[in-house]
């Protein structure tokens, strides 16, 4: 429920919730039977990637860092029976972006850390590589070779591979989109198009993203591409692999450009999944940021599952069945999605919540920056048994993680892979393998206030707090509504975004929308 309410050239708008005062900064604790593997490495990343795989009976997790001094790539074997980290072989400074994924040269059952980033040029050329690291059999990926084509950065750079040794990487410079291919077959790394870039998608682009399908039968890859165009509109698309690999690609919309549901909203940081073999060729998802660029921010997603299209989710506004926080007053941005290893797959989806202002003050919602989730059934709507979690546990007040990266499809049994940046924290990147079916531990508790106890907001005296856009208080004063309302006009703020807090007589939290004063 809302409450709008103006004075003057001040609008605030409440959104009515609660929490009892004494429950401030707790979390949910993992229950006794949670297993978690964390391991940590000191890179101070500005970006992440990770990869999962299940293979003969191992387990192998990579995540990647990008960072202006040390990135490379970070190895875990058997849930820490052997770890490790390497600098980028071709450059480990002024790298702008990362990412990574694992294949499996079927002929020599070898396994490949298949690595690409941006190189910023200080000491040569700009440049987008791609690097092969092979697992030794016992304890490390060792760099085998790398290639590159000059360019210019864009928006974003993604990799993907499938399970017969193939991969791809997409990235835009200059408003095009480009792919660079290739495959891992008896011990050897190759190149499609002469390691030459292929131009991808129907339309000039930005923010591409991959996944490659594969049903185990050699030809039988498709390449999912989701992007935004120069029109601002979401476009989902897909193509065989070959076609990329021969340098004739020739792309489909899976739909038609979605545009933004509101005027004045934009779309970036699409990410696309697709399931692994026990799926179908037309079963993905994609999640996007879809916001304002100052006041709302929300995250959304579309499914398909056999071809068939779901409506468009907007998973922070408090739709779902027991998901019912609101959470897009603040910055909700780069989302990230995963299947599970299942034929009836869990689909994890998440992204980052800004709430270093203290805006939102649900039970064990907190002051910092972190990464929050969603777990999700196969047509990638929010599971209504379980909340919104939060990653990692251990989060507090004043605290910067970020980003997410997930992983899960090519996991065993029960893995889901997560790496993120802590920037509090030296080690400063996370790599937690927790097992996916007690992942929702991580989720936030929260509570509606219920329609009896509006008086309690409205009628009663309260202490008001007025923060600034940088969580400054600016101003706090005990009173009833309108008298708070006149004590802001007569303070004469400066026109600003503010964030209000509220505590009622009896000891409960209400956290108020924003407050714009122009």
């Amino acid at each position: 429920m809302k409450l709008n309410l103006k004075v003057k050239n001040i609008v605030l708008i409440i959104l009515v919730t609660i929490q009892s005062s004494n429950a401030l900064g707790q979390f949910i604790i993992p229950s006794p039977s949670f297993t978690e593997y964390q391991t940590s490495v000191t890179v101070g990343a500005y970006n992440t990637g990770n990869d999962i795989l299940d293979f003969g009976g191992n387990n192998y997790f990579v995540s990647v860092s990008s960072s202006l001094n040390n990135a490379g790539l970070y190895w875990n074997f058997n849930n820490g029976s052997a770890t490790g980290y390497a600098y980028f072989a071709s450059g480990a400074s002024d790298i702008y972006h990362a990412d990574v994924c694992l294949v499996v040269d079927q002929n020599n059952n070898e396994i490949h850390a298949i690595v690409g980033w941006y190189y910023g040029g200080t000491l040569g050329s700009p440049s987008f590589y791609i690097e092969d690291y092979l697992w030794d059999g016992s304890s490390a990926f060792n760099y085998v070779t790398s290639t590159f084509v000059n360019g210019t950065f864009g928006t974003t750079l993604n990799v993907d591979g499938d399970d017969l040794g193939n991969f791809i990487m997409v990235y835009d410079e200059s408003n095009t989109l480009y792919a660079l291919s290739g495959d891992i077959n008896f011990g050897s790394f190759n190149m499609n198009n002469s390691g030459n870039a292929v131009t991808i998608g129907l339309n000039s682009g930005l923010y591409p993203d991959v996944s490659i399908y594969s049903d185990a039968t050699p030809g039988n890859q498709i390449v999912h591409l989701t992007y935004v165009d120069g029109s601002g509109d979401l476009n989902i698309e897909y193509d065989t692999y070959s076609n990329i690999a021969a340098n004739t690609p020739s792309f489909t919309a899976w739909t038609g450009p979605i545009s933004p549901a509101t005027s004045g909203y934009f779309i970036s940081n699409p990410r696309i999944a697709s399931p692994n073999s026990s799926g179908a060729y037309d079963d993905w998802t994609v999640v996007w940021q879809e916001d304002d660029r100052t006041m709302t921010y929300y995250i959304k997603g579309l499914n398909s599952k056999g071809g068939s299209l779901s409506a468009i989710y907007t998973y922070n506004d408090g739709t779902y069945t027991n998901s019912v926080m609101p959470l897009f007053d603040v910055q909700n941005s780069h989302p990230v999605v995963a299947y599970d290893y299942n034929s009836t797959p869990t689909i994890w989806i998440g992204w980052i919540f800004d709430n270093r202002t203290g805006f939102y003050g649900y039970m064990n919602c907190f002051s910092s920056l972190y990464p929050i989730g969603l777990k999700c059934n196969d047509v990638a709507l929010p599971d209504p048994a379980f909340d919104y979690w939060q990653v990692p546990n251990i989060v507090t007040n004043d605290l910067e993680i970020y980003p997410l990266s997930l992983a899960s499809r090519y996991a065993s049994s029960d893995q889901l892979l997560l790496t993120y940046y802590f920037a509090n924290s030296t080690p400063e990147v996370w790599n937690k393998n927790v097992s996916s079916s007690s992942a929702i531990e991580f989720r936030i508790d929260n509570n509606v206030i219920a329609t009896s106890d509006l008086n309690d907001l409205i009628d009663k005296e309260k202490i008001f707090i007025l923060f600034d856009s940088k969580g400054n208080k600016v101003l706090e004063h005990i009173s009833k509504q309108n008298e708070m309302e006149k004590l802001m006009q007569d303070y004469k703020l400066p026109p600003s975004i503010y964030f209000l807090q509220v505590i009622s007589d009896k000891g409960k939290t209400y956290i108020g929308r924003k407050l714009f004063i122009n």
